[in-house]
């Protein structure tokens, strides 16, 4: 295989693709479009490369990375509006030129080879714990392509190992890039391990959380279930439910006070929070003591106005002795 080609370009958003990995991809773009056609109707080879910045609706030379990947055309589909494609990445690449065409836009591009020395003992070691940690995620619940599944454990080498499991691990699009840059397979396995060991970190405390809210949740049911048997079997003997008396007798006293309407209202609720709670719950006592003390306010009683300023100047010397002027000043301002 020669190692320059010229090929049409398609750009991609989300990152890079990866030799030796089939990726599913949809292009609506217009010269992504014509590029992918072109490349169908001749040797079905496409240069895939990623863009620098996600957001730019409209590409050229500038706007995409130097590095991408020679890929092959398994399947394409043309709607009105886009094209749906398989595509299987064959090699790195880096791009030596670009040229724009009328239609599309074309890269000269020369494949970049691995660095790989099969004779490191470190290779194979990461080799086996990648495949390890691995399984240790399908176990934990890590959801994975079942295809790729199959692959990954079927026994690959150390580069495609790397790839494959870079294309199913949430590596982000500038993760994907500078992975896909990597040349030396050595460096992309430890990467792979890092990697790795976060998403299955992540995945273990997600567990954890669950297992403790469901153990939350779990005894708040098992508590209601005994409450509801419980006042059942009361009911069933006949007994009196002395507590729900007393909360229904602080509703009526609370009904009977004149508080105002959202005072009244405040009340009946903190009644309810009451009724529903155990009493060996400490917070019960501070309900009670908050709810007498608003039960014993007086809310319906007024005291009558008295004007006498005499009684006034009587009050203020029998209460507070000396401060003359102040007490003057006091009673010029109430007459």
């Amino acid at each position: 295989m020669d190692t320059i080609k010229v090929l049409p370009v398609a750009p991609l958003r989300d990152g890079p693709v990866f030799p030796a990995t089939d990726v599913p991809l949809v292009f609506g773009r217009s010269k992504s479009v014509a590029a992918l056609k072109s490349a169908a109707d001749t040797n079905r080879l496409v240069f895939v490369v990623a863009q620098k910045k996600p957001g730019d609706i409209e590409t050229d030379s500038q706007s995409l990375e130097s590095v991408g990947t020679i890929c092959q055309i398994k399947h394409i589909f043309q709607s009105d509006t886009e094209v749906n494609v398989l595509v299987s990445g064959v090699s790195r690449a880096k791009v030596v030129r670009f040229q724009n065409l009328n239609d599309f836009l074309v890269a000269e591009v020369e494949e970049i080879p691995d660095t790989l020395d099969l004779a490191d003992p470190e290779i194979g070691a990461l080799v086996t714990h990648i495949t390890s940690e691995f399984q240790n995620a399908i176990r934990l619940g890590r959801n994975f392509d079942f295809f790729v599944l199959l692959k990954i454990t079927s026994g690959l080498g150390p580069a495609e190992l790397a790839n494959q499991m870079a294309f199913v691990l949430d590596f982000t699009p500038a993760e994907k890039q500078a992975f896909l840059e990597e040349v030396d397979v050595k460096a992309r396995l430890k990467k792979i391990v890092e990697q790795l060991a976060k998403e299955i970190k992540v995945i273990e405390l997600e567990r954890k959380l669950i297992t403790s809210s469901q153990a939350k949740l779990d005894k708040n049911v098992r508590e209601n279930i005994l409450k509801e048997r419980k006042r059942a079997i009361e009911q069933e003997l006949g007994e009196i439910d002395e507590e729900g008396k007393e909360t229904e007798d602080l509703r009526v006293k609370a009904k009977k006070s004149g508080m105002p309407e959202e005072v009244l209202e405040k009340t009946l609720k903190e009644i309810k929070r009451l009724e529903q709670m155990s009493n060996m719950n400490p917070e019960a006592g501070y309900i009670r003591a908050y709810v007498d003390w608003l039960l014993e306010m007086p809310w319906g009683t007024k005291s009558p106005n008295n004007t006498d300023i005499k009684d006034a100047e009587k009050i203020l010397n029998e209460d507070h002795y000396g401060l003359a002027k102040v007490k003057e000043r006091i009673v010029e301002y109430l007459a």
